[in-house]
C-alpha cells in the first residue's frame, strides 16, 4: 500500500492535488510540485497530523536491508509519505 495522490487546501475553497512518486514502503521518491507550494502552514499541519496520529513504524530488516512496516498498512503508507515530504 502507498499514497499516490493527496490534496491540500490552497486558498479559500480550493484544494490542490499532489502526486507522490514511489510504490513501496521504501521512502524513496518525491512529491511532485511540492517545492512550489506556497501554503507552508497547511503543509506543516498536514504532516504533523500524519506523524503524531500514527502508531506505525518503518523498520529496517537486518538481513535484507529492506524497509519493513510495523502496524496498520494505511498508517505505514502515511508514515512513508511524511518521510517523502521531509
Amino acid at each position: 500500500m502507498c499514497v499516490k495522490t493527496f490534496l491540500l487546501a490552497d486558498s479559500g475553497d480550493t484544494f490542490r492535488p499532489f502526486n507522490v512518486e514511489g510504490h513501496s514502503y521504501d521512502p524513496v521518491g518525491e512529491v511532485v510540485g511540492l517545492d512550489k507550494f506556497g501554503m507552508r502552514a497547511n503543509l506543516n499541519r498536514f504532516v504533523n497530523c500524519l506523524s503524531l496520529c500514527n502508531e506505525s513504524n518503518l523498520l529496517i530488516d537486518a538481513e535484507t536491508n529492506n524497509i519493513v512496516p510495523s502496524g496498520l498498512p494505511t498508517e505505514a503508507a502515511l508514515k512513508v509519505l511524511v518521510e517523502k515530504i521531509g
